[in-house]
């Protein structure tokens, strides 16, 4: 039987009693986390620096609301790049709650996290994330280095991620240093995995079949298992096109040319749009030249500038 890393975590919905989300580009359950209410700080246990919540003295569990970090997309992207600071770590504690590491105990009824554990966790992630970027990019050239013996032949990542130097070293038989930057991506999505995440089987009511199915049981785990499905193929990390922020889309069908990470972002470019086809129609231009400008048709040009305001 496996058991929350943290107890706080305890409070989360169980599997089981999740609604499937069918076939959508996110797992067929939604993890709920808590977060605490009353926020985050960090506090001293003897020489450790220990992050729990803002409650007085632990008697009642704090306030908290809950939300689903896997709809929370690039989450793992906002995580690798925070400054390695208290206050980055408590904003971000503050907006997605705590990383479900294993807990320290501040007294008989609080619990908290080290200080040097979120470190680890987010430098291992700033590393792997550096990498994926280079991946993306297919160039690895200025990360990765090999060494060659009779019977191995070791590759080493190194570099500077935030300010602070990195080198680790694998050893595998691979020729190719895309290849091999991959393998490093492997090790570290597996890793960051193990303990964070839950296999089960499930009864796929769309489907009407029992399915095999990965349930991130952390916020850590649910950003390792974010870019594991980065770097698998089955979504791609964009932007919305009005706001900026890290959106999820299927590599193909589903959600595919997804564009905006919410309705309010969508109707949000919609009225910029309209407002820019009559800004174009009081200069002259023609409805054609409109709808290719703003790439649409000629005919939704001239429901907008004839629409009611």
């Amino acid at each position: 039987m496996v058991t929350d890393m943290s107890p706080k975590l305890r409070s989360a919905k169980r599997i089981g009693d999740r609604k499937l989300l069918a076939d959508s580009i996110l797992d067929d359950h939604r993890l709920s986390l808590p977060v605490a209410m009353c926020g985050y700080r960090w506090v001293s246990v003897g020489k450790t620096r220990v992050l729990t919540d803002c409650s007085d003295d632990g008697s009642e569990q704090p306030e908290s609301k809950t939300y689903s970090p896997v709809s929370e997309h690039g989450l793992f992207k906002k995580f690798a790049t925070l400054e390695p600071t208290e206050i980055a770590f408590t904003e971000f504690a503050n907006h997605y709650g705590v990383l479900g590491l294993e807990a320290v105990s501040l007294d008989a009824k609080r619990i908290g996290e080290a200080w040097g554990d979120w470190l680890e966790a987010q430098l291992q992630m700033s590393i792997a994330n550096h990498l994926w970027d280079a991946i993306q990019a297919e160039d690895v050239s200025g990360i990765i280095r090999c060494t060659r013996t009779k019977n191995w032949t070791v590759w080493a990542i190194e570099g500077s991620v935030l300010g602070k130097q990195f080198h680790v070293q694998l050893a595998f038989n691979e020729h190719n240093p895309l290849a091999a930057a991959k393998r490093f991506i492997q090790a570290f999505v597996n890793d960051g995995l193990d303990g964070h995440t839950l296999v089960r089987t499930v009864f796929h009511e769309r489907r009407r079949a029992y399915v095999v199915r990965i349930f991130p049981r952390t916020l850590l785990g649910s950003m390792w298992w974010q870019l594991g499905r980065a770097f698998t193929g089955q979504v791609q990390i964009g932007e919305c096109k009005v706001c900026r922020k890290p959106l999820e889309h299927g590599p193909n069908g589903f959600m595919a040319t997804r564009e905006f990470c919410s309705p309010a972002c969508k109707q949000k470019d919609h009225r910029e749009k309209v407002k820019r086809a009559k800004e174009l129609h009081a200069q002259g231009a023609t409805e054609r030249a409109i709808a290719k400008a703003l790439y649409t048709n000629a005919e939704t040009i001239r429901h907008w500038l004839t629409k009611p305001k």
